[in-house]
């Protein structure tokens, strides 16, 4: 393209020569990945299988692995790191009390809309909080009234029922005599 100034380059690019991969070992990595995550899954539950059949497995091979467990059980792998006077931190990496509030201050003044909307979010979460409660406990106190409401139309009911009954048998008891 003339107008940006590009132009093809003159000679071909030299030929890269292209290794070999090493016997069984696929180009994709992601695929061999893959495939032996599956093939470590498939393990652990014909281990875990086993364990479930009354075979005596050791702990550490069926979660790790027999190679890992072995290691593992070998004792602790990698090398030891010790503290020593070159690992205390140096002088300008600590803050003094007085630097350390001073920096709090001014973190706090640079982020006061944020901590501002932080507590609206806070307030917010309470007062929807409450008002849930509160609409449960009227719900409550609602359904209590209710209830309240049936046993006394059930009373009524049952003592008009029962004075009718007793106007029924005063009827019946005159008019036998």
């Amino acid at each position: 393209n003339s107008s940006s100034g590009w132009r093809p380059a003159l000679q071909a690019p030299e030929e890269v020569e292209v290794l070999a991969l090493p016997e069984g070992q696929q180009e994709n990595l992601w695929v061999q990945h893959t495939l032996q995550k599956r093939e470590a899954r498939r393990q652990k539950t014909e281990r875990a299988r086993q364990l479930a059949q009354g075979a005596e497995l050791d702990v550490g091979a069926l979660l790790l692995g027999d190679d890992e467990a072995m290691q593992y059980l070998e004792g602790p792998g990698g090398e030891e790191l010790e503290v020593g006077p070159a690992d205390e931190p140096l002088e300008n990496e600590v803050l003094e009390p007085d630097e350390s509030a001073a920096k709090s201050d001014i973190w706090h003044e640079v982020n006061k809309d944020l901590l501002e909307y932080w507590a609206f979010g806070e307030r917010k979460k309470r007062q929807e909080r409450k008002r849930k409660e509160d609409a449960e406990k009227r719900a409550a106190e609602r359904a209590e009234r209710k209830k309240e409401l049936e046993l006394l139309r059930e009373e009524r009911k049952q003592k008009s029922l029962l004075a009718l009954e007793m106007a029924k048998e005063a009827r019946q008891a005159r008019s036998r005599s």
